[in-house]
């Protein structure tokens, strides 16, 4: 979603570049897409909260396209402030608006950020996501086991469950899913014993995965049109998982 609002305010070869960056043809391809992943994601009924929020903060004493600011409006629901660069009282009302959005969960994160004096403009995007299991695990299962981190054997809280459900595998890896009430899942990924979860994600077979549709494509004639993931099987399924917390800075100015 930032990258984008941030097409949406260039032009020519930089926007060509941001447009390419995110396999689109043309900023009109991008904002359906944009629409698309709001209104797919976008929820909040005390079920299941999924809230995605945008928002643009400007610089005090520039000339800004309204036409621009009105299209990440109406495209982006995105949220328009001004002030001056580099203030504390800027930097913290960027902070406020982050953790209102993310219900504090990224306070330490945002407890860090300001904008430099130089600073044009800057874009925020968060994500709030809060959902109960479909199928809860029973706390009289809940049992303390070991972890094996990298950092060094953790002891911690293990979630445990049996289950019928369908059980993936591919040349380096072993999955299954948690469902979430009103729908989406969670994947669980497991790296074959000898490989890394770094030589994992880099071989790709991960992603593939998980783009890959998971069950056959028919047509109207019952004819399988599109094969689904081979490596799976309906069974049995044991599950231990450690309650855990994690957190992360990752920059993306390498990738980019």
């Amino acid at each position: 979603m930032a990258l984008s609002m941030l097409a949406e305010t260039t032009g020519e070869n930089s926007r060509r570049q941001i447009l390419d960056l995110l396999q689109a043809d043309s900023i009109e391809t991008l904002r359906a897409r944009a629409a698309a992943l709001w209104q797919d994601n976008y929820r909040d009924d005390g079920v299941v909260t999924s809230v995605l929020a945008s928002s643009l903060w400007l610089r005090d004493g520039m000339t800004y396209s309204q036409k621009t600011l009105d299209t990440l409006a109406q495209q982006y629901y995105a949220s328009a402030f001004s002030g001056k660069m580099g203030a504390e009282d800027y930097n913290q009302a960027l902070r406020d608006w982050i953790n209102e959005q993310t219900k504090g969960l990224l306070s330490e994160q945002a407890n860090g950020l300001e904008m430099a004096p130089e600073t044009v403009l800057a874009l925020a995007s968060t994500i709030y996501f809060k959902a109960a299991w479909h199928d809860e695990f029973d706390k009289a299962h809940t049992v303390t086991d070991t972890f094996h981190a990298l950092s060094g054997d953790v002891d911690t809280d293990f979630m445990r469950r049996t289950t019928m459900g369908s059980f993936y595998w591919g040349d380096n890896f072993t999955a299954v899913s948690l469902s979430f009430q009103q729908g989406g899942d969670m994947w669980l990924i497991l790296p074959a014993e000898g490989c890394s979860v770094d030589e994992l994600l880099e071989s790709g077979e991960a992603m593939d995965f998980l783009l890959a549709d998971k069950s056959d494509t028919y047509d109207e004639n019952g004819n399988v049109v599109k094969e689904g993931w081979t490596g799976q099987k309906y069974l049995n399924i044991n599950l231990s998982m450690p309650k855990f917390a994690v957190s992360s800075n990752l920059g993306l100015i390498d990738g980019l």
